[in-house]
């Protein structure tokens, strides 16, 4: 449900000029992400076995997430100020 939710967010609030960048732009950071995820595994797989492996990123990405909640709270929290 999250693509949608952005793609609508991209589709209204950024010109029609712009969409196929965005698309090809988010494109991009999602295939580089499953080429870096890949070879970091690939890596991993020599020292770990698989199971401890996927526990890893596993915890990684929930990491990630994590942070980016944080974040994107502290975002919503700070008051801005006027301008004029």
């Amino acid at each position: 449900m999250g693509d949608i939710m952005l793609l609508t967010n991209i589709q209204t609030d950024f010109p029609s000029n712009h969409i196929g960048k965005i698309y090809s732009f988010r494109a991009l950071i999602g295939g580089l992400g499953l080429s870096l995820g890949t070879l970091a595994a690939s890596f991993s797989f020599q020292f770990f076995t698989i199971p401890v492996v996927m526990v890893i990123f596993s915890c990684v990405i929930i990491g990630i997430g994590t942070l980016g909640i944080i974040y994107v709270r502290g975002m919503i929290s700070v008051k801005i100020q006027n301008a004029s």
